[in-house]
């Protein structure tokens, strides 16, 4: 009963579950912005909305039901079997010939067990394992205890369970026996029905008459009222049942009638025993014997719940309805023509069952005749539903066993003897998109509607036009299934995410409130608005609590860290690692895990790259792995760690697909930043030829700081014929900024010249302008702070030339300049590089470099400044430490290498020098400067076939005259060389 009872309460949600399918928005965030010599870059990334849009599963055929279901069916069969050797001679043999035949009902011989014998062996088996055991029972042991019997027919049947399933040639034989086998259950419960069909008539009898006394008026007319009001009820269960009128009156449904009439019928069944005295004794058999057939019948109807047969279960309600009203009126009938005169003041109650007038079985066949009338008036519907329910238990046998065609063959018959069923048109629309026929499909699922309409053939209508492109239709199917099924909350999400595609966003958030009201699931609906809030910015406008928005859902979090990435600000939540506990990822636990990444990336959990990389190499997850380690090297990127962030982001940009342009504008950006802007010009192309068309001005602003200009005036001049007019300005300018004679056609003394071109034409030819014409141009500049950059970027490349006193003295000009604190660490820098060649190391040194300010990807210069200051003291363990430190935060900048080479040359550890050089000039290919070094290097360890390698690279990055220049220090180097090693060959 507790079975029957959940499964009731379950419905269609014990074979059909909602799932969701995660789909992803993406919203572009901002990782970092930075300003390269006046140019302003953004360095953007992808964080991820997740919406979840609710599918509707097929037809779930689960194992547990069968097994929960047969092993109920067997306590009852056995209770039926051991009570009827108690029985008279007569009704024992139709009980064993009954037994016998619900056997061979239940396609043993489908088992497959001793097939080599007989198909039928097992069956015989079986049926002689029980049968001659019973007829002993009943003839030459009739006193055998009850419980004694009942536990040798248990130990028999666990031995036939065990070899069934171990001799059998199928999978699961508890389901094969439950869905062959429905004919005999059926019996029990038609057979439960008509003994009971009576008893609410009857207990009505006993209330208004148990309490009654030789005063006591009225007790006929309560009868006749409560009587009514029952029939009345079951008159609009039967007209709502065959006709579908809803009236919105409660009334009792048949199933819980039949629990109702069971607790009662247990009693009513004691009462009758003078009835049946002759047959059996209520104590113990009786009692065994309605026990058997109420465990048989609830377990049946529990099964044709949890499997949603509903063509079998249409059956049970029509025999537990119509069995109800025939009985029940023939008992009310049979008490007033027997009891009329007692009614009034006598317990009639108790002698109901002893007839003055009429006998009870006249009035019992008569029930049964209008039971049957009702029967034939539905056209014998119930005989074709049974068929139905056996043709759908078959076709879910084969559907497990994964045949497809046969599966869709038994749901082709079981619809055919029930046009008007849901569940074989459900399973066939399942069967044809499991096969790609979408358009059968969708025929099948709204074939389903007909009778007993489902949300989940709704939301599975809605999502075939959806991906059939029929957008409109979708909508359409689903607010057909809000008409139908207003609180259906998942209907109403998906309704809201169609409606999200035409932008109209009133109707998106109504939906969705809808869907929070009323889903099983609201957190999903809440993931799925909050995601849609902030792909609009809608916060303004609603009124809604971010801080209230549920936590336990991945979605939840996921979907405000990307609002919070989106605006630019940091959630203080750490990381839920309870949603990542399974080293295999999915979508929604990826975009939490990425989401989080990129929100917390400057200041993430040590752990945090750690478990991206576990993440990343889990062979399951090899899908996700591109987007772990970006976001692992966006983390060493954000931390200041550039040469672990370059290295990972290349090791993407090789193994990603050849079309992204993501990977190569990103590293451009880095690169550009750390003013590598050869290898920066060279990404940016690559991010420009894959289709990045804002790539192009990047590129363009990197080729301008090469010294052959002619690649950047090309690029240069393709953004001038731009339509966008702020580029083509910007182009405008540049193009003449950066023309070989634009020193002779700009007057820096006009009006028109701004303050930033000047500066950009100090900057772009710094080589081709004299100290003079230097300062002429800087006192036309108005803005102070464009004059703090030019003479900045001019005193830094003169120490670049090793110029000290040049530098000195421009920087000592800055002392009388107003310095905006946005550019004071350019000042403070160039402050501590000339200190730094002028080998002004001091504590004074060192307490500036502690105090003064570095962007996170600047953290490079303070250990190369710490790393000189360690040296100078002689603490060369920390200074070594400090060294490695600034290439692991600045692995572009040439100075460090080139000192740190030194530095291990100063310690006689040359071979430690070399492995530096060497590794510079892998990380920047194209930097002459760490070349020239590096092949310098070479001769002095006589690697010489190394020098030479290094010697054809530097041919093809310089000019001829700087390569014959090079080549007067190279040979000079190596005739020192040479001579040093004849001089130890002389002197050993």
């Amino acid at each position: 009963m507790a079975f029957t009872l959940y499964a009731l309460l379950m419905g269609n949600a014990m074979v059909i579950q909602w799932s969701t399918e995660p789909s992803l928005e993406i919203v572009k965030v901002v990782l970092d912005r930075f300003t390269k010599n006046l140019f302003d870059f953004t360095i953007p990334a992808d964080s991820y909305l997740l919406t979840d849009t609710f599918k509707a599963s097929g037809i779930q055929i689960k194992s547990w039901t069968y097994s929960v279901y047969f092993s109920l069916f067997t306590f009852g069969l056995l209770l039926f079997l051991t009570s009827i050797s108690d029985l008279s001679r007569t009704f024992y043999y139709v009980g064993i010939a009954s037994f016998v035949i619900i056997l061979g009902s239940l396609g043993i011989e489908s088992l497959g067990v001793f097939k080599q014998i007989h198909d039928k062996a097992f069956l015989v088996i079986t049926i002689l394992a029980y049968a001659p055991l019973s007829f002993y029972f009943h003839s030459f042991r009739r006193g055998t205890h009850y419980l004694t019997r009942f536990g040798i027919y248990l130990g028999i049947t666990i031995a036939l369970y065990i070899i069934a399933y171990t001799q059998g040639q199928v999978e699961d034989p508890a389901m094969y026996l439950s869905n062959q086998g429905i004919a005999g259950p059926i019996i029990f419960v038609l057979s439960f029905s008509i003994i009971n069909g009576h008893e609410i008539i009857r207990g009505i009898l006993y209330l208004i008459t148990y309490a009654n006394h030789e005063e006591s008026k009225g007790s006929s007319l309560h009868f006749l009222i409560l009587c009514v009001i029952y029939f009345l009820n079951l008159a609009y269960t039967y007209i709502h049942f065959t006709m579908g009128i809803d009236w919105g009156i409660y009334y009792l449904h048949p199933f819980a009638l039949l629990v109702l009439t069971a607790l009662i019928g247990l009693w009513g069944w004691r009462l009758r025993e003078l009835q049946y005295k002759g047959v059996m004794d209520f104590a113990p058999t009786g009692a065994f014997l309605y026990l058997s057939m109420a465990t048989v019948s609830f377990s049946i109807i529990a099964l044709a719940l949890a499997t949603a047969n509903d063509p079998l279960i249409e059956v049970f309600e029509d025999v537990i309805l119509y069995s109800h009203i025939g009985f029940g009126l023939m008992f009310v009938i049979y008490t007033i023509l027997n009891y009329i005169d007692y009614l009034e003041n006598h317990k009639v109650h108790k002698v109901v069952y002893e007839p003055q007038k009429v006998d009870f079985w006249a009035a019992w066949l008569i029930g049964l005749i209008i039971a049957g009338a009702l029967v034939a008036k539905s056209g014998m519907l119930q005989y074709k539903q049974a068929k139905s329910a056996y043709f759908i238990g078959l076709g879910d046998i084969s559907r497990v066993e994964n045949d497809l065609h046969t599966s869709g063959q038994y749901y082709n018959l079981a619809q055919g003897y029930d046009r008007l069923s849901h569940r074989p048109f459900y399973s066939l629309g399942e069967l044809a998109r499991v096969q790609g026929n979408n358009d059968a499909a969708y025929v099948f699922f709204k074939s389903a509607l007909q009778k007993k309409p489902s949300p989940y053939a709704y939301a599975n209508m809605a999502d075939l036009m959806f991906k059939n492109k029929q957008f409109f239709e979708a909508i359409f199917d689903l607010r057909e299934g809000i008409e139908v099924f207003p609180k259906s909350g998942e209907l109403y999400n998906n309704l809201a995410l169609l409606y999200n595609q035409t932008q109209i966003a009133d109707s998106v958030f109504y939906f969705f409130d809808k869907g929070r009201e009323y889903s099983q699931f609201p957190d999903i609906v809440e993931s799925n608005l909050f995601a849609l809030l902030t792909k609009y910015d809608y916060f303004q406008e609603v009124d809604i609590d971010i801080a209230s928005i549920s936590n336990d859902y991945i979605g939840n979090i996921s979907n405000q860290l990307t609002y919070r990435n989106k605006f630019e600000e940091v959630d203080k939540k750490p990381l839920k690692k309870a949603f990542l506990q399974d080293s295999i990822l999915y979508t929604p636990n990826l975009c939490y895990l990425y989401n989080f990444t990129i929100n917390h990336r400057k200041e993430a959990p040590d752990s945090l790259p750690k478990w991206l990389n576990d993440f990343a190499y889990q062979p399951e997850n090899a899908h996700f792995r591109e987007y772990l380690l970006l976001g692992k090297s966006i983390v060493h990127y954000s931390q200041g760690e550039l040469l672990t962030a370059v290295e990972l982001l290349k090791e993407i940009y090789g193994t990603a697909y050849s079309i992204n342009s993501y990977y190569p504008n990103l590293l451009g950006l880095w690169l550009i930043r750390q003013g590598e802007f050869n290898q920066a010009a060279y990404y940016f192309r690559q991010a420009y030829q894959r289709g990045n068309q804002g790539a192009l001005i990047s590129m363009a602003i990197a080729q301008s700081e090469l010294e052959d200009k002619e690649e950047a005036l090309e690029s240069w001049g393709r953004l001038a014929t731009s339509e966008a007019t702020d580029i083509k300005a910007m182009a405008d300018d540049m193009l003449r900024l950066l023309s070989p004679d634009s020193l002779k056609k700009m007057d820096f003394t006009s009006q028109e010249v701004t303050d930033l071109n000047k500066y950009r034409f100090l900057h772009y030819h710094q080589a081709k302008v004299p100290t003079r014409i230097f300062d002429e141009i800087c006192e036309t500049i108005r803005d102070s702070q464009y004059k703090v950059v030019a003479i900045v970027e001019r005193a830094q490349w003169y120490l670049d030339r090793s110029l000290l006193e040049e530098a000195g003295q421009l920087i000592a000009q800055l002392e009388g300049e107003v310095v905006e604190e946005r550019i004071q660490p350019l000042v403070t820098h160039v402050q501590l590089r000339l200190a730094h060649m002028q080998g002004k190391i001091s504590e004074e040194f060192l307490q500036k470099v502690e105090s003064a300010q570095y962007a996170a990807q600047e953290l490079g210069l303070k250990s190369y400044y710490q790393a000189a200051y360690y040296q100078h003291k002689g603490d060369t363990a920390q200074a070594e430490q400090a060294y490695k430190n600034a290439i692991r935060q600045l692995p572009f900048k040439e100075d460090i290498y080139l000192d740190f080479a030194k530095f291990y040359t100063s310690e006689q550890r040359e071979d430690e020098a070399y492995e530096v050089l060497l590794n510079a000039t892998m990380l920047n290919e194209r930097s002459t400067k760490l070349l020239k070094a590096y092949v310098l290097k070479c001769l002095e360890l006589y690697f010489d076939s190394y020098a030479e390698t290094g010697l054809e690279d530097l041919e093809r990055l310089l000019t001829r005259t700087q390569y014959q220049e090079f080549m007067k220090v190279y040979n000079a180097k190596k005739s020192e060389m040479e001579k040093r090693f004849e001089d130890w060959e002389a002197d050993s």
